[in-house]
Order: structure tokens, then C-alpha cells, then sequence
């Protein structure tokens, strides 16, 4: 009788042991709750901007199709001579018409100035980016980055003189007559030439002795007769309405020099 309830109570142990032993291993298998797998990182697609660049008002983008839809990093740099921004609206368009959207901006960045625009872009489709400076965008500064979809290609800058169309001919405009020159030249004009180049003066302004066609601002021959050295001196110093000032990346002596050949070029 005390040999059958010996071995009873061993079977018993027994079985618990094997119980317990059976949880524990059940319970090694299990991951611990609220320490699961890490979740993976969502996709990040990293987009260099480059502001000023094939031309003043124009950006080059690393990608513009088929950009995977989700996170998307653009590190945007200004090579340009003006101050530029970068902006991607939040809203898919069909067309880069507008110069104006809602969505995220960068800081005003000058010549060499960097900074980085991260959104979250979830939506297929066309979504338009562009520079905010007043007239940039109107002038071309602008495109279509697509969003798991391909995007159309932004056409050329316009950068031909103004003329006149028939069914006979073209024609283009007359040139505006010089008014004569009065004052004395405050700086060296050769030298203003090549400032009026590097600071990309030209992207903005129509010139004839420059060879330039832009049409952000006003036409210096169109306007020679208002243009006086000191007035071209305070406005490339200090900028207005759409022109940035220079007054911190030019020295006086360039700005003088710019302005000399300015005004030697609208006078005779």
C-alpha cells in the first residue's frame, strides 16, 4: 500500500514537472508582449535640387518620374546669382500653370545657401514645384514632379525678344532710341560688363549691348531715359518689388561698375 502511493506521488511530480517544462518552452517561443519586430523604416527618396541652374530661373531636379509615393527628402542648393526658394505643392495638378499653391516652402536661400523640404507625398500623380520669388515662377521657374507616375517634360524657358508675327513676315521690335549721356561715369564699364554677366543680371532684364532678353524685370533700354547712376546704384544695393538686393554679395566698387555700364549702355 505504501509502495502504490510512492509511486503515485512520483508519476504526479512527474507530470507537473513535464507541465511546467512544457509552458516555459512555450513561452521562450513567444515574443515577449510589446517588444515584437521593430517596423520597418518607411521609404525616404532623396531629391537634389539645384536653383539657378540650366539657367537663372530654372531648377534641375536629380528625379522628377516615378518618384515611389511616401516620404520624399528634396536637398535643394542655390547655384544661382539671385535669391531663390524651393516649394512643392501638396495638391496633384495635370499642368504647371499656376504660380502659386498650397504647400511647403524653403527659407529664402542666397547664392551657396542650402537647406532640405521633407513631405509626405501619398497620392499618385503630377504635383508641381517652384520658386515663390515674385516673378520667377511666372518666368519659368517651375515644373511637375510625378508621384508613382511619370511627369510630363517642363518646356524651355522663354528667352526670345519680343516680335511681331504676320502672315507675310516676323519682325522683330524696333530698338529703343538712346537718350544722350550727361553724367560722368561713376565706375569702369568693361569691368561692369562682367558683373552684369556673373550676377546674372541679364535672366532678369532685357539689354541689347548685353545680349539680354529677360523678362522678370523691366526692359533697361525701354526705361534708359529714367536711369541715372545713383538710381541703378540704390536699386542693385537695395533691391525692389521683384529684385533682390545685392548690397551683401557685391562690393561697392562692382555695384559702381554695373551701374556705369548700365548706364553707358542705355545712353549715347
Amino acid at each position: 500500500m505504501h509502495d502504490r502511493r510512492l509511486r503515485t506521488a512520483i508519476v504526479a511530480v512527474a507530470v507537473c514537472c513535464l507541465g511546467l517544462t512544457g509552458a516555459a518552452l512555450s513561452m521562450a517561443a513567444r515574443p515577449a508582449r510589446g517588444s515584437g519586430q521593430a517596423k520597418p523604416k518607411p521609404k525616404r527618396t532623396v531629391i537634389r535640387v539645384t536653383a539657378g541652374k540650366p539657367a537663372e530661373l530654372a531648377f534641375k531636379l536629380s528625379k522628377t518620374s516615378k518618384v515611389p509615393a511616401g516620404t520624399v527628402v528634396f536637398a535643394v542648393s542655390n547655384s544661382g546669382a539671385l535669391a531663390h526658394d524651393f516649394k512643392i505643392c501638396t495638391k496633384p495638378v495635370k499642368r504647371a500653370t499656376a504660380n502659386q499653391c498650397a504647400g511647403k516652402v524653403t527659407k529664402l536661400l542666397k547664392h551657396g545657401q542650402s537647406a532640405t523640404l521633407t513631405v509626405t507625398l501619398t497620392k499618385k500623380g503630377t504635383y508641381e514645384y517652384l520658386c515663390t520669388v515674385p516673378g520667377h515662377a511666372a518666368a519659368g521657374m517651375k515644373g511637375l514632379i510625378g508621384i508613382a507616375v511619370a511627369a510630363p517634360k517642363s518646356p524651355p524657358a522663354k528667352t526670345t525678344p519680343a516680335t511681331t508675327t504676320t502672315a507675310a513676315s516676323t519682325t522683330t521690335a524696333p530698338p529703343v532710341s538712346k537718350p544722350p549721356a550727361t553724367e560722368t561715369l561713376i565706375g569702369d564699364p568693361n569691368d561692369g560688363k562682367s558683373v552684369f554677366a556673373s550676377a546674372g543680371c541679364g535672366s532678369c532684364h532685357t539689354l541689347a549691348a548685353a545680349g539680354a532678353t529677360g523678362l522678370v524685370g523691366p526692359s533697361l533700354d525701354a526705361i534708359a531715359r529714367q536711369l541715372t547712376q545713383a538710381l541703378i546704384v540704390t536699386q542693385v544695393t537695395n533691391g525692389g518689388m521683384t529684385m533682390p538686393a545685392f548690397g551683401s554679395t557685391l562690393s561697392p566698387a562692382q555695384i559702381n561698375d554695373v551701374a556705369a555700364y548700365v548706364y553707358a549702355s542705355t545712353h549715347q
